[in-house]
């Protein structure tokens, strides 16, 4: 999932719940990979300029009102946001409902 993410381009990845903070290193580990294979090997942070932005945040609304409120990209407009839902129990429903507190 992180590889077909990072092949689209995405700007940023927001992690959020129990795993949060596992899915942001395995993006990061995995950004840090095609950097080295791209370049040969990393001279300063500014190898990283074009890449993904990872956050974590442990609470759903908190993570979910970050990427779609508080994200920016210096050079790129972000149009879009999508979520995936890798949780047991679901939080479709949970999404609709902050969906529709972003309209008001």
């Amino acid at each position: 999932m992180a590889e077909k993410c990072l092949e689209k381009n995405v700007c940023y990845v927001c992690a959020i719940g129990q795993q949060c903070e596992l899915i942001h290193d395995i993006f990061d580990e995995l950004i840090v990979k095609r950097e080295i294979a791209k370049r040969g090997n990393i001279t300063s942070l500014d190898d990283f300029e074009n890449s993904a932005m990872t956050t974590w945040h442990n609470e759903f609304e908190e993570g979910f009102w970050f990427a779609t409120s508080a994200v920016f990209h210096e050079y790129t407009e972000i149009k879009e946001v999508i979520c995936l839902d890798m949780t047991e129990e679901g939080k479709r429903q949970d999404l609709f409902d902050l969906t529709g507190k972003l309209k008001t």
